[in-house]
């Protein structure tokens, strides 16, 4: 199953360890879809208003508080954009 590329122009990739975002591009790279990342966390904003999102991947690089805030102002603004957020697994708070 591909992209509706009607409604859906850039996948995001918020994280703020670029090697944690690569990680994360590489595993979507397949879809054939234009990515965007995002290394400061602080200008998703900015790159989610000029975009059509139709995804956005929280990666495992930042604080687990800090990626839940993003995932939650994420929904809140663009609720019909779907949201994964990605773990190292463990406590990291």
């Amino acid at each position: 199953m591909g992209l509706d590329d009607t409604n859906a122009t850039t996948i995001l990739v918020i994280d703020d360890e670029p090697e944690a975002a690569q990680t994360v591009v590489d595993m979507i790279e397949f879809l054939d879809a234009p990515l965007t990342t995002c290394a400061k966390t602080d200008n998703w904003r900015d790159i989610a208003a000029n975009s059509c999102l139709a995804g956005v991947f929280i990666g495992a690089g930042m604080s687990a508080s800090k990626a839940d805030q993003i995932a939650a102002d994420v929904q809140q603004s663009h609720p019909d954009v779907p949201v994964v957020l990605i773990s190292r697994g463990g406590s990291d708070d």
